[in-house]
C-alpha cells in the first residue's frame, strides 16, 4: 500500500518510504526522522520492532548499561526526532509532526518540555528512565532505562519496518542498515555492530563542544572527612586534569568557616595543570565542624562574580553531614543561575543530603569511592557540562618495555577524533625533561598505515604525564593506539588510562538518500565501515593482569543490559485512533 506524500513531505523534498516486512506492511513516512537522541552519542539498540503493531523501536544510553531502574538517573538525552508541537503524557512525550503524522517517546524523566512547546528536530525531550510517573501507569512497564520509540500516522501506529531514522532504515531482520553498515539490536541475539549505532541527529541548542566552561571545586576540610583527605586532594587534582584549555577553576575548602583558596584561574597554563590550582588542592585537615551551606555559597558567589564563560557548573567533595547552622540559600543560588552541582560523597557520607542538592540543581551524586578512576569520572562530568558526547574512557597497567593495542572504532561523518593517554608520573618535570618520557605511542589507521607524527590532519599535545591527539575529519573504521613503555618508566609499571572521543559533522537538514543507498560522504572512506568483533585491548606477552590501584577500573563491558521489556506501552492518546478515512 501506497500513500500519496503529504504537502509537508513535498516541501521537503522527500518521498514516502514504504517498505514491508512478511505479513506486516510496512511504516509510511511522510517527513524526515533522525534517532531519537543527540547527535554524536552511541546508544545500543537494544530490542527491534516489537509490540502490537511491531510499532516499537528501544534504545539505550551507555551509562544505563547493567543499572536497574530504581534510583537510576541517566546523563544522556532523549531529543525529538523531527519538528513538531509537543504533548507531554504520563511517563511520556509526543510531538505532533502535522498532517496527522507523530511520534512517541516513552519513558522519559526529568522533562525538558511542556505541553504546547514548538521543539526543532534535536531539542531536548527528557532522559531516558522507565516509568517515573509511576509503574503501570497507563500501561507502563519496564525492566531497564530505556527510550521506546514509534510512529503513528492518521491514528494508526506505524509497523517499525521502512523506518528510516537519519538514512538508517529497519530492514526486514529488524536490524538498522545504512549502505553497508548495519547494526541489529541485541534482543534478537544480534552483534552485528555490537547493536550500538551513532546518532547523527542535529545539535541544537547545546553549547558547542568547544564550550569553555568555569568551574567551582568546594572540598570539605571538617574534621568529619579528615580521614579521607588524600581522596578529596586527589579528586580535586583529576578534575584539574580532565578540564580543557579554556576552563577556569575556583577551588575553594570549608569547614565550619570557608575560604576561596584559589579564585576563578586558567585550569591550563601552557599546556599544563595550573601550578597554583593544583597547590590547592592540597590542604590541611582541621578540627572544625561543617558549614556545608557556607562552602556552597562561596563557591556560587565565586561563579556569579567572576565567571565570563558561557557554561557554569560546581563539584562539591564533602560526607555531607552539615552541622553549622541552618541550610536555606545553599541551594538557592545554583537554582537561579541555572548552574548544576555535582556532588561527590566522600567517606561515610549522607546520601540523601547530597542527592537533594544534586537533583535539586541539576547535577548528579557519585559516591567518591564508586569512581575508581577519578580522572575517567571527571572527563565525563566535564562532558556533560558541555553537552557533549562521554566517549570511551579505561586505565590499563603496563609493566616496564610492556606494550598495549588500544582499538578504537571511528564512525562515519565525524568532524575529529580525540585519543588521550594519561599516566601519573612520578618524577618531576625537570627529571622528565632531562630523562625523557616513559611512554611511546604509534597511531595506526584503519588502513594499517603507522602513523608518524607530525603527519597531516594529525595534532599531537603533550602535557606533564599525558600525550593528547586530535584528528582531523578522520575516515571510520577501527583506528588504534600502540602504547609502549620504555626504559624510562620504573620497573614496576606504570597504570596508563586511555580515553577517546568524537565530534561529529555538523549535519544540515537535507533530503535522505534513497532507501538501501549509502549518503554521501564528505571524504572518501577506505575503511571497513564496521566495527571489529572485539574492543577489548590486545596485550603482548610482557603485559601483566592489572592489579587493584587508585587510578585503575576495570575493562568496560559489552554484555547487554537487562533487556528492556517487550510489551508496548499504551497511551489513551495513541490506542484509540480514530477511523481513517477512506482512501
Amino acid at each position: 500500500m501506497f500513500r500519496i506524500a503529504t504537502a509537508a513531505a513535498a516541501v521537503l523534498g522527500l518521498a514516502l518510504i514504504v517498505f514491508a516486512s512478511p505479513g506486516k506492511a510496512g511504516a509510511e513516512q511522510p517527513i524526515q526522522l533522525w534517532f531519537p537522541w543527540e547527535g554524536g552519542s552511541l546508544w545500543t539498540y537494544t530490542q527491534g520492532p516489537h509490540g502490537a503493531d511491531l510499532e516499537a523501536l528501544d534504545f539505550q544510553p551507555p551509562d544505563a548499561a547493567g543499572k536497574p531502574c530504581e534510583s537510576f538517573h541517566s546523563s544522556f538525552w532523549v531529543t525529538a526526532a523531527a519538528d513538531g508541537v509537543v504533548t507531554v503524557i504520563p511517563n511520556a512525550v509526543e510531538i505532533d509532526h502535522g498532517d496527522g503524522f507523530r511520534t512517541a517517546y516513552y519513558h522519559l524523566e526529568n522533562k525538558q518540555v511542556q505541553t504546547g512547546d514548538h521543539v526543532k528536530a534535536g531539542d531536548r525531550l527528557g532522559a531516558p528512565g522507565c516509568c517515573p510517573d509511576g509503574s503501570g501507569l497507563d500501561g507502563c512497564d519496564a525492566t531497564a532505562p530505556h527510550v521506546h520509540f514509534y510512529a503513528v500516522l492518521d491514528g494508526v501506529r506505524q509497523p517499525a519496518f521502512g523506518l528510516n531514522l537519519g538514512g538508517w532504515v529497519v530492514s526486514a531482520d529488524g536490524c538498522l542498515a545504512r549502505g553497508a553498515e548495519r547494526s541489529c539490536p541485541l534482543e534478537g541475539g544480534g552483534t552485528t555492530g555490537f547493536g550500538r549505532i551513532v546518532s547523527n541527529s542535529p545539535r541544537r541548542g547545546q553549547d558547542d563542544p568547544s564550550t569553555p566552561a568555569d568551574v567551582a571545586v568546594m572540598i570539605d576540610t571538617s574534621t568529619t572527612v579528615a580521614e579521607n583527605q588524600t581522596s578529596a586532594g586527589d579528586a580535586a587534582l583529576a578534575l584539574l586534569q580532565a578540564t580543557r584549555p579554556d576552563d577556569n577553576v575556583a577551588i575553594i575548602d570549608f569547614n565550619r568557616s570557608a575560604r576561596v583558596t584559589a579564585g576563578l584561574t586558567p585550569a591550563v597554563v601552557d599546556g599544563a595543570v595550573n601550578s597554583d590550582l593544583a597547590v590547592a588542592t592540597r590542604y590541611e585537615p582541621s578540627t572544625e565542624p561543617t558549614n556545608i551551606r557556607l562552602g556552597m555559597v562561596t563557591g556560587c558567589a565565586e561563579l556569579l562574580a567572576h565567571g565570563a564563560n558561557p557554561a557554569k557548573a560546581a563539584v562539591l567533595l564533602s560526607d555531607g553531614h552539615h552541622e553549622v547552622g541552618g541550610f536555606s540559600g545553599a541551594v538557592e543560588c545554583y537554582k537561579e543561575a541555572g548552574i548544576p552541582v555535582f556532588t561527590y560523597g566522600v567517606g561515610a557520607s549522607n546520601e540523601a543530603f547530597l542527592k537533594d542538592i544534586a537533583d535539586e540543581t541539576g547535577g548528579q551524586f557519585t559516591y567518591l569511592a564508586a569512581a575508581a578512576n577519578p580522572y575517567c569520572e571527571f572527563r565525563r562530568v566535564r562532558a556533560i557540562i558541555s553537552g557533549d558526547p562521554v566517549g570511551d574512557c579505561t586505565t590499563f597497567e603496563l609493566k616496564q618495555n610492556g606494550a598495549l593495542t588500544l582499538p578504537f572504532y571511528v564512525p562515519g561523518s565525524q568532524d575529529q577524533a580525540s585519543l588521550e593517554i594519561r599516566w601519573r608520573e612520578r618524577r618531576t618535570a625537570e627529571q622528565v625533561a632531562a630523562e625523557g618520557e616513559p611512554v611511546d605511542a604509534q597511531i595506526v589507521s584503519p588502513g594499517g598505515d603507522q602513523l608518524t607524527i607530525p603527519y597531516p590532519g594529525i595534532k599531537l599535545e603533550k602535557d606533564d604525564g599525558a600525550f593528547r591527539y586530535t584528528i582531523a575529519r578522520p575516515v571510520s573504521g577501527e583506528w588504534k593506539l600502540i602504547v609502549n613503555l620504555n626504559d624510562k618508566a620504573p620497573p614496576d609499571g606504570l597504570f596508563v588510562t586511555f580515553s577517546a572521543s568524537t565530534i561529529p559533522q555538523a549535519l544540515p537538514f537535507v533530503d535522505l538518500a534513497p532507501a538501501g543507498e549509502p549518503p554521501a560522504t564528505a571524504l572518501p572512506d577506505t575503511a571497513t565501515p564496521a566495527p571489529p568483533a572485539t574492543r577489548t585491548p590486545t596485550p603482548t606477552p610482557a603485559v601483566n593482569p592489572p592489579t587493584p590501584d587508585p587510578m585503575s577500573v576495570p575493562t568496560p563491558t559489552l554484555t547487554p543490559t537487562p533487556k528492556p521489556t517487550p510489551k508496548p506501552t499504551p497511551s489513551p492518546a495513541l490506542t484509540k485512533p480514530p477511523e481513517k478515512p477512506a482512501g
